[in-house]
């Protein structure tokens, strides 16, 4: 039976000194003894992450930062330096659980035909994260988030537990085997930040490659490191859900999910910051989705 031989986790961080500890902490506890692991990590944020971490984890391999080049493009880059057979992608903000290494070798192994592994989140108090239900973009779903049932329809469509094959999970943490990834060309790097990863599973599927949930590869996500609703990301979470409305729906799709996101957006502003100021807090350069040339940022 096929098996891998290393696993290479793959760090993209943010200014996230307040998280990264805990990450690193949490993979080098799983790791089996042996050259059985390595980290890397990419700082995309002002340099204070690797600087803590090149302190504290001599063991870290440290990637060289080329500017703030976004989530996608950031661990093709890192995949580029990794050596493992089995890449695993994690947030800063997500921690492995005691035994979740474990888990996904052993799975690995048995499911030898399976191209990638999504792992089961867990909420810093415990209970199941909304990250276990993927609310895929169209239209009906854009509806639902625009009138506040996005919650209700996460539930529709839930998952639910158990190992078993799904047709999206969140970016946050998961394994994919490197021949998959690089068969795919990794990330889409019109996408930079927030929707690669939906975009990444949809092409999986369409080539062929299995995605299966392992419960036991379990995550604690302190999701959005308490930026998750700033202006910033909410403008980059709409900025690439019109990437992917644009790259997989026609003209009418698209312009039906970008109408329904553009009310829920004026809803969410409206009920967070009231009308006071609503032509600036609501998100700006975004229908088009993501191009380098309308970040507001340079």
């Amino acid at each position: 039976m096929p098996s891998f031989e290393k696993f290479s986790f793959l760090v993209v961080a943010y200014n996230a000194v307040a998280h990264i500890s805990s990450c690193i902490d949490s993979i080098m506890r799983e790791m089996p003894e042996g050259d059985a692991g390595e980290i890397l990590l990419l700082d995309n944020g002002d340099g204070s992450t690797q600087d803590l971490v090149r302190g504290k984890y001599p063991q870290v391999t440290i990637i060289p930062p080329i500017g703030n080049i976004g989530y996608g493009a950031g661990n093709n880059l890192l995949a580029q330096h990794a050596t493992g057979d089995l890449l695993v992608i994690i947030n800063p903000d997500a921690q492995l659980e005691s035994g979740a290494l474990a888990a996904l070798g052993q799975a690995s192994q048995q499911l030898p035909d399976t191209a990638a592994f999504a792992a089961w989140f867990k909420t810093p108090t415990g209970q199941s994260a909304p990250e276990n239900n993927i609310l895929r973009p169209g239209v009906l779903s854009s509806f639902a988030l625009a009138i506040g049932l996005g919650r209700a329809m996460r539930r529709l469509t839930s998952y639910g537990g158990g190992r078993r094959a799904i047709s999206a999970a969140s970016g946050a943490c998961f394994a994919i085997r490197r021949e998959w990834f690089e068969k795919l060309g990794g990330f889409d790097t019109r996408f930079f930040l927030y929707f690669e990863e939906t975009d990444f599973f949809r092409r999986l599927a369409e080539q062929g490659g299995k995605l299966v949930r392992i419960p036991g590869f379990t995550i604690v996500h302190d999701a959005g490191a308490g930026h998750s609703h700033s202006i910033a990301r909410r403008q980059a979470n709409l900025r690439g859900y019109m990437t992917y409305c644009r790259k997989h729906f026609g003209p009418v799709r698209a312009f039906l999910c970008g109408l329904a996101i553009w009310l829920f957006a004026l809803r969410t502003a409206v009920i967070r910051h009231g009308f006071r100021d609503i032509g600036e807090i609501m998100p700006r350069n975004w229908w088009q989705g993501w191009t380098r040339e309308n970040d507001p940022r340079g």
